[in-house]
């Protein structure tokens, strides 16, 4: 079977940070939100959703039934523009069965599993690190884990977040990137 379109709205900030990572990884648009919605499915969403379930459905052989009083399926109040996807059929039929279950489109679904992997910073570190972890040579790596090692036990001190690699590669992106210069080019401009 051929992949399907489905072109859902997601927030602003979130279509810019998939380009970024298209940048950094190299991935097509389309193969990252694939990624994004297979995460968000190996991850339970079935189950996150289910106070939202106005119909019976049947995922990975639970068998679920409608809410008593169903929640409405959350609207994003931000800013949101249009993004074209391609979705393998296991991953669109199981946003079909979803949307069905919830009473709205197959891109709202869609949608909802892009966010919520998106918030996953794990998954995302994960996502990057593998990919550069092909790209970098060891004397690369060792540079970048010293900058976060260094910004993390310097400058975070008082606070209770730690950086990582995403968050470095993101910040290198937004300050030293040039129009049309690769992933590569560009950190190695900013590790020189």
């Amino acid at each position: 079977m051929e992949k399907r379109d489905v072109k859902p709205f997601i927030d602003v900030a979130m279509k810019d940070l998939i380009y970024k990572l298209n940048f950094i990884t190299g991935y097509s648009i389309k193969k990252i939100g694939e990624d994004l919605c297979l995460h968000a499915i190996n991850t339970g969403v079935g189950k996150e959703l289910a106070p939202y379930f106005k119909r019976e459905i049947k995922l990975d052989n639970v068998l679920y039934s409608p809410a008593v009083k169903p929640k409405k399926f959350p609207r994003t109040e931000r800013q949101t523009e249009r993004i074209s996807l391609k979705l393998s059929p296991n991953i669109y039929e199981y946003a079909y069965s979803l949307s069905f279950a919830i009473g709205c489109s197959i891109a709202k679904v869609v949608a909802y599993f892009m966010e919520r992997s998106m918030n996953d910073y794990d998954f995302l570190d994960l996502y990057v690190s593998e990919f550069l972890s092909e790209k970098m040579g060891d004397e690369q790596k060792d540079f970048m884990q010293k900058i976060i090692n260094d910004v993390n036990s310097d400058y975070l001190k008082d606070e209770n977040e730690d950086h990582n690699i995403t968050a470095l590669l993101l910040f290198i992106v937004d300050e030293y990137k040039a129009a049309e210069q690769s992933v590569d080019s560009t950190l190695h401009n900013f590790i020189s």
